[in-house]
C-alpha cells in the first residue's frame, strides 16, 4: 500500500505558488519545450536588435565625421592669435623628439579597430585550446543547433567593443561640431590672405577654400586619436587580465597591459608635439576613452569571465571549506566533540507550578536562558574558526 501510495504521489502533478508544474511532473516535458522555445526566440530578437542598434551606430558616425550634413559651429579667428599661428618652423623643433610622426589618421583609426580585436581571437583560441574548464555552448533555434564557447565570445567581446568604440566616436564628434576649437596650426591650413586681414574674421580671410580641410581644422576638441587610442588599449589591458586569470603570469599581463598604454600615450602626445590638438584636447581625449573602457570591461563585459553556475559555486566553497577547516570526507562524521570551543549550554527547565487555587502567591518560573546562551555559544565557535582559519593563512 506504501509503494501505491508513493506512486500515486508521484503520478500527480504539482505546480507551485504561481501555477507552473515542477520539475518532476509528467507533463513538464511540454512546459521545458515551451520554455526553451521562448528562451531560443528572445535570443535570437536580441541579437537581432544589437545587430540593428551596431549599424545605426555606425550609420550615424559616418554622417558625423565624413559628411557636412551636421552644421558646425564656425568661430572668428584672429590673424595675430598665437594658439592657432603654429607653424612648420615650430613643428620642426620637436620633431626629433616625435620621431616626426606623421601618421595618418585612418592608420590610426584602422589600427584601433583592429588590434583589439586580435588580441581577443588569440586570447579566446588560447583559453579554448589549453583551458581545463568545462565549455558552455548556447542553444541555438533547436537542441541539436548549439554554438561554441569560443564563438559566442568572441561576438559577445568584438560586438561590444565595436559598439562602445563608434559610439566614443559619436560622442566626440558631437563635441567637435558643438565646440569648433580651432586646432593650433589652423592658420597654415587655412593659408591665410593676409591682404584681407583684418582684426577678426571667418573663412573668407583663406585662400584654401576645401571644405572638408577647413572643417578639419575647425575640430579640435576633443582629441579623436587620444580617445580613440586609449580606448583601445584600456579595453585590452582588462581583457588580458581578465581571461589571463594563470598565477605563473603575474609578469606577462602587466607587460603586454602597458605596451599599449604607451602607445597610446606616444599617439596622444605626438597630437600635442606636432601642434595638431591643444594640450587640453588630448588629456579630454584620454579621460573620455578611460571612462568608456573601463565602463564597458568592467560593467558591461564582467571582467571578460563566465558566470558561474550554482554547480561550481557549490565546489568553490566546499573546497575553501576544505582548506580552511576540515575534511569534505569526514564532514558528515563529524562531531561536535571535536571542536572543543563549541559547548552546548543545558536548557533551564521551569518549575512545576504548584495546584494551588489562589494564583495571587504563585512564585514565577526562572527566566529562560537557554537561547540566549545557545547564541552566545555559536557566536564564540564562529569567532574562534574564523581566527584558527586566519591564523592558518598567515
Amino acid at each position: 500500500m506504501a509503494d501505491d501510495h508513493f506512486e500515486r504521489m508521484d503520478s500527480q502533478d504539482y505546480t507551485d505558488i504561481h501555477g507552473r508544474p515542477y520539475m518532476n511532473s509528467e507533463r513538464n516535458s511540454d512546459y521545458v519545450v515551451r520554455q526553451d522555445g521562448y528562451r531560443n526566440i528572445l535570443l535570437c530578437a536580441t541579437f537581432v536588435l544589437e545587430l540593428l542598434i551596431l549599424t545605426f551606430v555606425i550609420v550615424l558616425e559616418y554622417f558625423l565625421r565624413w559628411t557636412d550634413i551636421f552644421p558646425l559651429r564656425r568661430q572668428n579667428f584672429s590673424c595675430t592669435d598665437p594658439e592657432i599661428s603654429c607653424s612648420k618652423d615650430a613643428r620642426a623643433l620637436m620633431a626629433d623628439f616625435a620621431f616626426n610622426a606623421q601618421v595618418p589618421n585612418e592608420a590610426v583609426y584602422a589600427l584601433s579597430f583592429c588590434v583589439p580585436p586580435f588580441v581577443v581571437l588569440i586570447g579566446e583560441i588560447g583559453m579554448y585550446t589549453f583551458s581545463s574548464e568545462p565549455q558552455k555552448p548556447v542553444r541555438l533555434l533547436s537542441k541539436h543547433c548549439t554554438m561554441p564557447q569560443v564563438c559566442r565570445r568572441l561576438l559577445r567581446f568584438i560586438g561590444v567593443f565595436l559598439f562602445g568604440a563608434f559610439a566614443l566616436m559619436i560622442f566626440v564628434d558631437i563635441i567637435k561640431v558643438v565646440v569648433g576649437r580651432l586646432r593650433p596650426d589652423f592658420l597654415e591650413v587655412c593659408q591665410l590672405n593676409h591682404t584681407r586681414c583684418v582684426t577678426t574674421g571667418g573663412d573668407e580671410m583663406c585662400l584654401n577654400t576645401n571644405k572638408f580641410d577647413l572643417r578639419e581644422a575647425r575640430t579640435s576638441f576633443p582629441s579623436m586619436n587620444a580617445s580613440l587610442t586609449s580606448y583601445s588599449a584600456i579595453f585590452i589591458a582588462i581583457y588580458i587580465h581578465g581571461a589571463m586569470r594563470a598565477h605563473t603570469v603575474r609578469i606577462l599581463r602587466p607587460f603586454l597591459s602597458l605596451i599599449f598604454i604607451m602607445l597610446s600615450l606616444l599617439c596622444g602626445l605626438t597630437e600635442y608635439v606636432l601642434c595638431r590638438s591643444h594640450w587640453t584636447d588630448v588629456a579630454t581625449g584620454f579621460t573620455m576613452g578611460l571612462v568608456l573602457a573601463l565602463y564597458i570591461g568592467i560593467a558591461v563585459l564582467n571582467h571578460f569571465q563566465e558566470n558561474l553556475s550554482h554547480l561550481r559555486l557549490m565546489q568553490i566553497f566546499n573546497s575553501y571549506l576544505s582548506d580552511n577547516y576540515y575534511s569534505l570526507d569526514d564532514k558528515y562524521h563529524s562531531r561536535f566533540t571535536d571542536f572543543p570551543s563549541l559547548h552546548i549550554p543545558r536548557a533551564h527547565m521551569p518549575p512545576r507550578l504548584s495546584d494551588s487555587s489562589d494564583g495571587k502567591y504563585r512564585r514565577r518560573p526562572p527566566h529562560n536562558t537557554f537561547q540566549r546562551d545557545l547564541t552566545h555559544t555559536v557566536e564564540n565557535f564562529r569567532r574562534n574558526s574564523y581566527m584558527q582559519g586566519s591564523s592558518s593563512h598567515m
